[in-house]
């Protein structure tokens, strides 16, 4: 999570296993959330490097 200017004004970064995960997320989890009104999602489809712990 990251405050910005401009447009937006939250950016947030989440790894999910495929599309139909980030659809579930953003349904169930984002958007009930108080106070959202507009959402954008732009997907990393490839990441070459990460550091973080691997889920399964």
């Amino acid at each position: 999570m990251a405050a910005t200017t401009g447009p937006t004004n939250l950016m947030a970064g989440v790894t999910c296993r495929d599309t139909r995960d980030l659809y579930r997320y953003l349904t169930e989890r984002v958007a009930p959330l108080q106070g959202v009104r507009e959402l954008e999602t732009a997907p990393v489809i490839r990441t070459v490097k990460r550091v973080g712990t691997l889920l399964s």
